[in-house]
């Protein structure tokens, strides 16, 4: 049920949970009261069991006796926390708190950052020097009682990765440090997405494009959490292709555009082939290449054809190179046509190594092909 509270009742919060003190209880607050937790990120809500409170008359005199205390509370440092003792007698009970120094109990000395409201202890911005025990007690004319509760302030969470800043060259490797203030599970992220493992040492091996970002170790223990980042970025790369063409067959007629993109530092250069020759070797007006850099970084070139003819048939390649190497694509691009057969220039080989020759023709389709040693051996 819900309820508007008065003044002589007071609504208070542990370190690990919340307390209803009702104070100076009166004929009218009997009832069933429950509390209510609302979930901060998804706004779900529970609600505990109802408790029944009854109000009787005192029949006599009654030394005090302890109902509901704070159980041992954690905290962290610079958090609130509130200790919570309640106790029934006749005449009712009069609260002290007191500190435990040295094997003994030393009243408590008030400010403005601890305070006591009647059975409720707060402490403001907790301290490391405010962990260790703290007593409530409870007396009367009849008697007294006591309850300890022990307070523990965490040191707060300090994360730090290093060096938070590397820059790596293509295919080397670089190790970030996560370091942190005591005992906590580590998890790694990089840009947001986890990564597999749980140590405070992070390897990259194989340095390429896809590992540049930011890597965030984050710790975490009991309610804390803390985390750092780190950014790594390339230096030289050797070119990666990110956009390539496919095979096609065209009749003649049509424009065309082949296109290939790369990234690598320094900036990668395209070199377009025709049967491993050079397109511009091939002399002919109506093929242009054109190259531009696209807003993501990428070295992005065109093979441009105005108008697709049976001789334009081959296999083409797109070769992207820096000073730290280069990468290539090749495929056909067949045009229905008589065939015809380009002239090829020297091959160069290497004694005892697999060599795969590409023979130079044009016209599709192809019914039959034939291979022809050479006389002479090859150079």
């Amino acid at each position: 049920m819900g309820a508007k509270f008065n003044d002589s009742e007071l609504m208070v919060g542990g370190a690990r949970g919340q307390f209803l003190v009702v104070l100076a209880a009166r004929a009218g607050d009997p009832a069933q009261y429950a509390c209510t937790a609302q979930h901060q990120l998804t706004g779900e809500t529970r609600s505990s069991a109802p408790a029944l409170l009854s109000v009787t008359h005192p029949s006599g005199s009654m030394a005090p006796r302890m109902l509901a205390a704070s159980s041992d509370e954690a905290v962290a440092e610079g958090g609130d926390v509130r200790l919570v003792c309640c106790a029934v007698g006749n005449p009712p009970p009069t609260y002290s708190w007191f500190r435990h120094v040295h094997g003994r109990l030393s009243p408590l000395s008030t400010d403005m950052r601890v305070s006591v409201s009647a059975q409720v202890l707060v402490i403001r911005r907790a301290r490391a020097g405010d962990a260790g025990a703290w007593t409530c007690r409870a007396h009367n004319a009849h008697g007294e009682q006591r309850r300890d509760v022990r307070l523990v302030v965490r040191a707060p969470l300090v994360v730090t990765v290093q060096p938070q800043l590397q820059i790596a060259n293509s295919g080397s490797s670089v190790t970030f440090n996560c370091s942190v203030s005591g005992e906590a599970r580590v998890r790694w992220l990089h840009d947001g997405v986890p990564l597999g493992g749980a140590e405070r040492v992070l390897r990259v091996h194989g340095v390429a494009r896809a590992h540049r970002g930011m890597y965030q170790c984050v710790a975490e223990r009991d309610q804390d959490s803390a985390q750092a980042a780190a950014e790594l970025r390339l230096g030289d790369t050797a070119p990666e292709l990110h956009y390539t063409f496919i095979e096609q067959a065209l009749h003649p007629g049509p424009a065309l555009a082949l296109q290939c993109a790369a990234a690598g530092s320094p900036a990668p250069r395209f070199t377009w082939l025709l049967d491993d020759s050079p397109v511009d070797e091939h002399n002919t007006a109506h093929r242009t290449i054109t190259q531009f850099m696209s807003p993501h970084g990428d070295v992005v070139s065109f093979l441009n054809l105005t108008s697709v003819r049976p001789e334009d048939g081959g296999r083409y390649t797109c070769r992207a190179a820096n000073s730290r190497g280069s990468a290539q694509h090749s495929t056909r691009l067949n045009v229905y046509g008589p065939p015809s057969i380009r002239s090829a220039g020297p091959l160069r080989v290497v004694a005892g190594v697999n060599t795969t020759v590409h023979c130079p023709y044009s016209g599709f389709p192809i019914r039959l092909m034939e291979v022809h040693l050479p006389t002479t051996p090859l150079q």
